[in-house]
């Protein structure tokens, strides 16, 4: 440690010294120094947290370069990442083409939270054309908690919800005729607090909301798990997103239209995880009684890349390309010229057509919501990455000639529960004696298929190469 100096000192302590010297015998003018030093720094505002880090890593002291490695902690001032941040790719992690766009910003931190702030016993009473007008949150988890029998607790759910909204609808109407808003219930000041960020006078907007409420559940639940089911399907997914020239963040899709839930099938008739429509598989997808290709993973995902594919080049716009999956390319154009707007967001805050619903209005944000969520689930949401198969695990398989199911499980030497496992678009029979015609294209473990071991593979199968690979159909 170096000697202590004069010029080290402030002005201040410099005066004070001057004083000590006169007063004092010079003995004691070390002791004096360091005294004010002391009281100097003792009196100074400590630095945050995150600075003292950033100090520690930028001059470190020769004892934290030498006990790095072993002894010191490093210094971690990592933080959980807030909501704008996530939304606002904070670490750049998805296509600048897939950002939020301005004017969707409220609209989608609305879904993100439903997301990931709102598990399934939550319900959420908004505004159906302003959905980020929060006017009341209910919890049911008291009644999920409880040792009722679970129809009993739908039941019960059903009438508190019913009796809530029925409280919410009466207060509305009565604020609405209200003329002079002193004297308010915290009920009721609540309802006024959340219609304040819209236009018009609050009679007009009372009015407005009264036939405009709407319910929606919390999602963060189904939303982990689709997490944890999309590992399975997303590699090959973004590998042939790639191949057809696609940008790969279409690929998160299915999380809003399925969940990534391979047995999803919608009222309307919608199957599979990219819930393709019968006419839209119509002579694309192979629709039978024993075999619903929409129910493959690989071959509807296929088909709903080439269908994105269209509508982009149709419409010139991700966004409205996106939209046009949910709604429809046709009614997506029509609602383009009929309001005379030439992007999503537009589109999206214009449209009040019939052909043009809520589902279709918040399907891009709720896209942009759960792609962010999916990004920054480690950041964010503190799931940890989870094991994914490579691409090249699968092989895609054409038959040669009409063959069953059950000659060939046992040509490949292979289970069923494996071979239905990745061929869900067959729907099991119970004998597998079904008898699978010239063409039909297979997805099977490409571990199962080393060339040598089934030497029946280059009877049954195109395209079998010497080196041990199936090479992929072209279809």
């Amino acid at each position: 440690m170096r000697a202590l100096k004069f010029r080290d000192l402030s002005l201040f302590s410099r005066s004070e010294v001057r004083i000590g010297m006169i007063i004092v015998p010079p003995f004691c003018f070390a002791i004096i120094a360091t005294l004010l030093i002391n009281s100097k720094t003792s009196s100074e505002v400590p630095l945050p947290l995150s600075l003292q880090c950033q100090s520690q890593l930028d001059n470190p002291t020769p004892l934290q370069l030498k006990d790095q490695a072993s002894k010191a902690k490093p210094c971690s001032h990592k933080e959980a990442l807030t909501k704008n941040e996530v939304l606002s790719d904070v670490f750049k992690k998805i296509s600048p083409q897939f950002r939020v766009p301005v004017d969707l910003v409220k609209r989608t931190s609305f879904w993100f939270d439903f997301y990931t702030k709102y598990d399934s016993d939550t319900y959420v009473f908004h505004h159906s054309k302003y959905p980020w007008v929060i006017f009341d949150i209910v919890t049911t988890h008291n009644i999920q908690n409880s040792n009722l029998h679970k129809w009993t607790k739908y039941h019960k759910i059903r009438r508190l919800l019913r009796k809530k909204k029925f409280v919410l609808l009466k207060t509305l109407r009565r604020l609405s005729r209200k003329k002079s808003f002193k004297k308010l219930t915290a009920y009721e000041e609540q309802l006024l607090s959340a219609l304040s960020p819209l236009k018009g006078s609050i009679k007009s907007r009372l009015r407005f909301s009264v036939k405009r409420v709407r319910m929606q559940r919390g999602q963060k639940d189904f939303f982990q798990a689709a997490l944890r089911r999309s590992n399975d399907f997303l590699p090959f997914m973004e590998n042939e997103f790639k191949r057809l020239g696609l940008p790969h963040e279409l690929t998160r899709i299915p999380f809003v239209e399925s969940s990534f839930d391979i047995n999803a099938f919608s009222k309307v008739g919608a199957a599979g995880i990219w819930q393709i429509m019968p006419k839209t598989a119509q002579n694309k997808l192979k629709m039978t009684r024993s075999i619903d290709e929409r129910m493959s993973p690989f071959k509807a995902t296929t088909m709903a890349a080439k269908h994105l594919k269209r509508d982009r080049r149709l419409l010139k716009s991700w966004g409205l390309a996106i939209t046009s999956y949910n709604n429809g390319i046709g009614n997506t154009r029509r609602a383009l010229k009929h309001h005379r707007v030439k992007t999503v967001a537009g589109l999206i805050n214009r449209a009040n057509t019939h052909g043009f619903g809520f589902a279709s209005k918040n399907f891009y944000a709720c896209f942009l919501a759960a792609l962010h969520a999916q990004k920054y689930r480690v950041e964010f949401l503190n799931q940890p990455l989870e094991h994914r198969p490579a691409p090249s695990d699968v092989a895609r398989l054409r038959l040669k000639k009409a063959i069953k199911i059950s000659t060939l499980l046992k040509k490949l030497n292979i289970s069923a529960e494996l071979f239905f496992k990745f061929n869900l678009d067959i729907r099991r029979p119970k004998k597998n004696h079904l008898r699978l015609s010239r063409g039909f294209v297979l997805f099977l473990p490409r571990t199962h298929l080393k060339f040598g071991m089934y030497p029946a593979l280059s009877e049954y199968f195109y395209a079998l190469k010497t080196k041990g690979q199936v090479e992929p159909s072209k279809g």
